[in-house]
């Protein structure tokens, strides 16, 4: 990886699903020109073919406090400019992680959350981002239902 490019990271708990083969594309085409590292909060192998030059590490689970340092530490180590959740019930530590790395932070949601359980995980999912929104730089939704 070149180290005078941009630092991006993506990180969200990656399985085997259509979210993870998008994020694993999106990386894999842009780290012809950016510096590209995922962290998976689920295990610590790659769901998906990785090109040789994206950076694949596993934050461990553990307390919320734990995984907020981890990733502070890992922002920091790796120089990190910009971090992708890819979830955004991720938020939780991706949010205090960035802010305490002076890091930018995008949320890049692939659900939709008034798809399933609407009373409960939409509302829920649209009090997170609602909060979240004040410390990204972006939210890139893909249905206009969640606009």
């Amino acid at each position: 990886m070149d180290s005078n490019g941009l630092n991006i990271c993506f990180i969200g708990h990656f399985t085997a699903g259509g979210t993870e083969r998008a994020t694993f594309l999106v990386a894999n085409g842009l780290c012809n020109k950016y510096n590209i590292h995922i962290i998976n909060t689920c295990n610590d192998n790659p769901t998906f073919e990785l090109d040789e030059r994206v950076g694949f590490d596993y934050l461990k689970s553990g307390n919320v406090i734990t995984q907020i340092l981890a990733l502070k530490q890992y922002l920091r180590l790796k120089n990190i400019d910009i971090l992708v959740s890819v979830e955004s019930m991720l938020g939780i530590i991706t949010v205090p992680a960035t802010t305490m790395a002076h890091c930018k932070h995008v949320v890049w949601e692939h659900a939709n959350y008034y798809q399933k359980n609407l009373v409960i995980n939409g509302l829920k999912n649209l009090c997170i981002i609602s909060l979240m929104v004040m410390f990204l730089i972006g939210l890139i939704t893909l249905r206009c239902a969640m606009k």
